[in-house]
């Protein structure tokens, strides 16, 4: 038969190019819906708590409530995504580390080391071990990306709360 000409070659990405993708986004997504104004209200919390320890104040800080409502009524709501560009920035590197580790150490352990133990020992690894490797691995490698990136996005919160 005739061949389709509009028909394309699928495009076979690999494994851990799709995750680095997925992770870029879901970790953009989770920051655009909820992620960074949680940000914005501890790193403001820290900050209200260093300053009062630094000015010898006896009072105690705000509360943190108080301190989303400040935030509010000072700035706007619109505030509380202060740092949007460092965060998404972080975001698009700590979202694909974690979930390309995660599902890195997860095939390793599921197709090569699992294998290997129950050769040894007659006992596979557990899926809720592999799970929780995988899960804590993907995470000290996103804590490795991200550990720095979020000192930048409280700085960026610092300086908007003193402009």
């Amino acid at each position: 038969g005739k061949r389709n000409p509009l028909l394309i070659p699928a495009v076979v990405i690999p494994p851990v190019v799709q995750n680095l993708a997925r992770g870029s986004i879901l970790k953009c997504l989770a920051d655009l819906t909820g992620g960074l104004p949680l940000e914005v209200w501890k790193s403001s919390v820290v900050l209200e708590h260093i300053q009062s320890r630094e000015s010898n104040d006896p009072n105690p800080p705000p509360s943190s409530p108080t301190i989303l409502r400040n935030i509010i009524r000072q700035n706007g709501p619109l505030s509380l995504w202060s740092g949007l560009t460092p965060r998404m920035i972080e975001g698009l590197f700590s979202g694909s580390v974690l979930l390309a580790a995660k599902e890195g150490l997860s095939t390793l352990l599921t197709n090569y080391a699992s294998p290997m133990f129950y050769e040894q020992f007659g006992h596979a690894i557990s899926p809720s071990i592999i799970g929780f490797v995988s899960g804590a691995g993907g995470g000290m490698a996103q804590a490795l990306v991200m550990g720095p990136t979020s000192l930048v996005v409280t700085a960026f919160v610092a300086a908007s709360q003193n402009n």
